[in-house]
């Protein structure tokens, strides 16, 4: 049993100063591929085809199972989700996310910033942004229960220090366009975040595509795009560890992580497995093959800033007084600045 893996990594990327996008195709272009993926060591370019008509089916029906999962979870409230087995591993997470935040889109006053959240669920990451000097927040999600929820979170925010709009949109497979008013877009974004989302992108290289359109289109030059990912490395040398194809399951306590079949090595994108998290996730997702995303995020315009474990961040930034301060508050360290999870917990977090 593997379980001590790595969950999710954060991503930042800046755009350049000037550059034009590259044309969104669904099919006929090519992929620039060194020896990126994790699964190959070709150098070779790689030709793109169209998904089938069998394969679209396929996506269209995990699209919509993972839809479903989200617009069929419950909002607990503060006292439930107390209860809950992930509830230090959650606190763990946003930590995370608020130090990412407060390190790369965190803008001096007055408040006249613009962020994009892709993937925003239930808003839970909106207080977060209280404190990075923003006049706009638009909050994207594909599960209308979840903007619904995410509505209702921010009016009942004490401090709103900003203007908000939700809307329902897949931006793996849509341009914002179609969910944001055309005054909410002229002027573009400071930043664009995308927390534990970007591994749905994966299902095509079009679906790929249309996040890096929706992210560059609207963020300025000097921007930053943030986000949360799976590691798929990790998942792969877990996947290794198993010789039994008939049973290729791994995890702990907190996660498990199944795959039907091993991962092609000559694809990067559509290496589908079905990932379940306690009490947060049970849902197909598919694995992120870092570099060739680094890559075409490349000829996107995007330059990558950092790119860290999510343990090599706790030990990295823990030592900053205002990150400390919210450790502690979150309960996530004891009084000499050390994680207080177990070690379930702490495997988990490793995934990250």
């Amino acid at each position: 049993m593997f379980d001590a893996v790595r969950d999710a990594e954060r991503i930042v990327y800046q755009p350049s100063s000037s550059y034009d996008l590259p044309p969104l195709s669904d099919k006929d272009y090519w992929v620039y591929a060194k020896p990126l993926n994790p699964l190959r060591s070709s150098s070779s370019k790689r030709h793109a085809s169209p998904p089938s008509n069998a394969s679209n089916k396929k996506l269209k029906a995990n699209q919509y199972q993972v839809t479903q999962y989200y617009n069929d979870r419950p909002d607990y409230g503060k006292d439930l989700r107390r209860k809950s087995p992930i509830f230090n591993l959650k606190n763990f997470n946003n930590w995370v996310k608020a130090v990412l935040i407060a390190s790369f889109a965190r803008f001096n006053p007055p408040p006249v910033a613009r962020v994009l959240d892709i993937g925003c669920g239930k808003g839970g990451d909106l207080n977060k942004w209280t404190k990075s000097n923003i006049i706009d927040y638009v909050g994207l999600d594909i599960a209308e229960i979840s903007i619904n929820q995410a509505k209702t979170r921010f009016k009942d925010m004490r401090n709103k220090s900003f203007n908000t709009h939700f809307n329902t949109l897949d931006c793996f497979k849509e341009p914002l366009e179609k969910a944001i008013p055309s005054q909410w877009l002229d002027s573009k974004f400071n930043a664009v975040s995308c927390q534990f989302a970007m591994h749905y992108a994966f299902d095509s290289e079009s679906s790929v595509r249309c996040l890096l359109e929706n992210v560059t289109k609207y963020l300025q030059p000097g921007g930053t795009f943030i986000g949360t990912i799976i590691d798929a490395g990790v998942l792969i040398n877990a996947l290794a560890s198993i010789e039994d194809d008939s049973n290729m399951e791994f995890g702990n306590s907190l996660f498990r992580v199944q795959f039907d079949k091993r991962p092609d090595e000559h694809n990067f994108y559509g290496q589908k497995y079905n990932f379940h998290l306690e009490d947060a996730v049970d849902a197909p997702e598919y694995l992120i093959q870092w570099d060739a995303f680094t890559e075409l995020a490349r000829s996107y315009g995007l330059e990558l800033l950092a790119y860290k474990p999510f343990q090599e961040v706790f030990y990295d930034q823990i030592h900053v007084k205002e990150f400390q301060r919210l450790a502690a508050h979150l309960n996530i360290i004891d009084n000499y600045g050390t994680p207080i999870l177990s070690d379930d917990e702490w495997g988990t977090v490793g995934m990250s």
